[in-house]
């Protein structure tokens, strides 16, 4: 389905073009569906913690879209609503005036006429399940470990938790091994930032201990 994106791949056109276009036409769609949760919290991938940065950075896009297409109709399906990152009180409240929000995860999406995606759900307002045409679908993507760094963690004597991040403990520290960021785990920009400090500041323990 070449209406159905991720993300990331809406952020880098928003970013180069400055607004959303459907990659089978170049039409600016009428009708979006964001879908949180994808690739997180499912127990079949071997992935059941929270990403934490998703329902922020999805909420931001979809406003950013409304503002540039103010007649553009945004539905958010999602599990819920986790309240990490900067403002994020003041986004949720926007959103919920202006964006559609539906608690319920998609089960199939399929290829309709005109280029549109039906996305099937479940409603709980109606009690039954429903399938609905958009002319585009972002999916939410999920932080996942990187195969390159946990390769080379495993070479240098790091661990790695039951999620398949990094874990540093203090005989790595003592080789002048530090973890930062989300090599440890999923975080926002903020906490990255506070992490970065204290990796630093461990390393600069490491180095006046030599």
């Amino acid at each position: 389905i070449r209406d159905r994106i991720t993300t990331e791949q809406a952020d880098r056109m928003l970013r180069e073009r400055g607004g959303i276009f459907r990659p089978s036409d170049d039409d600016v769609p009428k009708k979006v569906a964001f879908v949180q949760c994808v690739g997180s919290r499912d127990r079949r991938l071997g992935r059941e913690y929270c990403s934490r940065v998703c329902c922020g950075y999805s909420l931001r896009m979809a406003l950013r879209m409304i503002h540039t297409v103010p007649d553009m109709e945004i539905t958010v399906f999602y599990m819920d609503v986790q309240n990490f990152g900067k403002d994020f009180e003041r986004y949720y409240n926007e959103a919920k005036q202006k964006l559609r929000m539906v608690r319920c995860l998609p089960g199939d999406f399929y290829g309709w006429q005109d280029h549109k995606i039906l996305v099937s759900y479940f409603s709980e307002v109606e009690d039954k399940t429903i399938s609905e045409a958009f002319d585009l679908v972002i999916l939410t993507v999920g932080l996942s470990p990187n195969e390159q760094g946990r390769a080379l963690g495993e070479e240098i004597g790091l661990k790695v938790n039951e999620d398949g991040f990094l874990v540093a403990g203090e005989e790595n520290l003592k080789q002048g091994v530090v973890v930062a960021g989300t090599a440890q785990g999923p975080m926002d920009v903020a906490e990255c930032i506070c992490d970065a400090k204290r990796a630093a500041l461990d390393m600069k323990k490491y180095i006046e201990g030599i």
